[in-house]
């Protein structure tokens, strides 16, 4: 309850300043997509490696594996998140 009473308070007192805080997120997101160029051209040495002279539809199934392989525990995540916040309600 303690927490649900923080985060309504938080959102009053930045939907009061949210005229100030638009230029400040569109720069913040400008900023965010200028730099992150270079962190996405990283790639695991090992998978690098491995993949060169594959064809394209190789890289493509790698690709969607990595995806696919990120879901699991963004799901669990989530759930562990909106379990919290349910028995916060309480």
């Amino acid at each position: 309850m303690r927490f649900t009473k923080i985060l309504v308070a938080w959102t009053v007192s930045v939907s009061a300043e949210l005229p100030r805080l638009i230029p400040l997120a569109l720069f913040g997101f400008l900023v965010f997509l200028l730099s992150s160029s270079p962190a996405l051209a990283q790639s695991c040495p090992l998978c690098k490696t491995a993949l060169i002279g594959q064809s394209e539809s190789t890289l493509k199934a790698i690709n969607l594996g990595i995806l696919v392989l990120l879901f699991p525990p963004l799901i669990l995540m989530s759930s562990i998140v909106i379990f919290a916040f349910r028995q916060d309600r309480d």
